[in-house]
This record gives C-alpha cells, sequence and structure tokens, in this order.
C-alpha cells in the first residue's frame, strides 16, 4: 500500500488560500474533513481530500453542499480504513 500524500495544517492552509484560524474554522463547520492525527501533537489532511474540496468550490458548490460531501468524505476514509484493518478489501 502506498502511503498517501499529506499536509501539515500550513500547507492546507497554502493549499486553500485561509489563514489557520479559517482552517479550523471550516473543519468545525463541516467545509473541510478533520485531520488525521498523526502523533499527539502532530495533524495533517489528505491532499485527495483537501483537492476534492477544491474542486466542489471551483464547480460552484454551496457551504450546504460541500458540507454534506465532506460528511462522505469522512464516512469513506472510515470505511476504506477498516476495511484494511479487518482485511475485508
Amino acid at each position: 500500500m502506498s502511503t498517501p500524500n499529506l499536509l501539515n495544517p500550513s500547507q492546507a492552509c497554502q493549499m486553500l488560500g485561509v489563514s489557520l484560524s479559517t482552517l479550523y474554522r471550516h473543519v468545525q463547520k463541516g467545509l473541510i474533513p478533520s485531520s488525521i492525527n498523526l502523533a499527539p501533537r502532530s495533524k495533517a489532511w489528505l491532499v485527495s481530500e483537501i483537492e476534492s474540496i477544491l474542486e466542489a468550490r471551483y464547480c460552484g458548490y454551496s457551504d450546504a453542499e460541500i458540507a454534506k460531501f465532506v460528511g462522505e468524505i469522512i464516512s469513506n476514509r472510515k470505511k476504506r480504513i477498516e476495511g484494511q484493518f479487518y482485511g475485508n478489501h
């Protein structure tokens, strides 16, 4: 399995064109997927997930539509991890 490309908080901010406080505010509002906790003090976002959110923005999706999409991203992330953990590929 290849390691996905990860972004630290400052890289995610740069990619999205927002400040750190805005990044976390968008996470709280469900407009950006939550980070992945790599260690107690280390968080990262998947590049592919951030790119998907940017594409939705480019296509003109509303905040409500993006929030629904983010919920699907997180659900799919959990299913993918559970499948790998339990061997249900």
